[in-house]
């Protein structure tokens, strides 16, 4: 049987209810969450950040790409992958950031496949992540 993918749909309540949290209107509350998932730092807080980070709006979207290069990980890797195909543009950029920041195998081909996105403030992104040091070289997989 194949794995079961993780989305928001096949998350627990309590998941889902930490996701509604991180998005939610209380910046407060979703803060003090996003802190505790980041001490966490296991896969199940990648899931959740990451799920959160979709369904984000600008500028939460920002905080959740970047606690998720804090938390690492290949969980945390694919929910970054993910998001570069988010409906909102705020998303697309903070995840291509984030993964830009984490650097690795891939990364570069990954960032230069939104070239083309149609949003001009990803494109501008773009741009800038392929120019940085961990963007230039593809280091040895560990």
């Amino acid at each position: 049987m194949p794995p079961a993918r993780h989305s928001a749909n096949t998350m627990s309540d309590e998941k889902r209810e930490l996701v509604g949290v991180l998005v939610g209107a209380d910046p407060r509350e979703g803060r003090s969450t996003l802190d505790s998932l980041i001490r966490q730092g296991d896969d199940a807080a990648a899931e959740i950040i990451g799920a959160a980070l979709h369904q984000s709006n600008w500028p939460v979207c920002n905080d959740l790409a970047d606690a998720l290069t804090r938390v690492g990980g290949a969980t945390a890797r694919e929910a970054l992958v993910r998001a570069l195909k988010a409906r909102r543009h705020h998303v697309r950029s903070a995840a291509m950031k984030a993964l830009a920041r984490l650097g690795g195998a891939g990364v570069r081909a990954v960032i230069a496949a939104l070239a083309n996105d149609p949003s001009y403030e990803v494109r501008q992104d773009v741009a800038e992540a392929l120019g940085l040091p961990r963007c230039q070289e593809e280091p040895d997989a560990p």
